[in-house]
């Protein structure tokens, strides 16, 4: 969970940007809205937000500096999203050589989710977050380990079902 507003906006900023995007690049390849790209689109939001918000959740949680905690957030969750992002594309690939225009416009529009998430949450929010990011979450890093502690024990605690 997010628990800072400005970094909620500064996430939301990447998503919209993304969309933006996709819609621009939906128009020059003269993808009208259908269903098909109207359903695409409403997939991507929730694909998109996925970089955006790990990006801002582990900036938030990490220590030091906004470049520090900004470059820490990168190096832990950059590779990941990377993967993540090239995975999608390895399992929607076998949708290029359809024939079908609706499968056509599926592998067009999350070729585009995959590219502009990726970079709109890799690139756009961790310089936007290094920019105007607040403070973290931990002043320290033994403040961190302290509440890391103390949260480990209350799940063992808590009732089993």
């Amino acid at each position: 969970l997010i628990a800072s507003p400005l970094v909620s906006i500064i996430v939301l900023v990447g998503v919209s940007f993304s969309l933006v995007d996709i819609l621009g690049v939906l128009h020059f390849w003269d993808i009208n809205l259908n269903s098909v790209s109207v359903i695409v689109l409403s997939i991507a939001v929730g694909l998109t937000i996925d970089s955006a918000a790990h990006m801002g959740l582990g900036f938030m949680e990490s220590v030091g500096t906004r470049r520090e905690r900004m470059a820490s957030s990168l190096k832990l969750l950059g590779p990941p999203l990377l993967h993540g992002s090239l995975s999608t594309f390895l399992a929607i690939s076998c949708l290029a050589f359809s024939i079908s225009y609706i499968f056509q416009t599926f592998f067009k529009m999350f070729i585009l989710i995959v590219v502009f998430g990726a970079f709109h949450g890799i690139v756009i929010v961790p310089i936007l977050l290094d920019l105007i990011g607040p403070a973290g979450y931990y002043a320290s890093h033994e403040e961190k380990e302290g509440n890391d502690r103390e949260l480990h024990v209350a799940c063992l605690k808590a009732p089993k079902p």
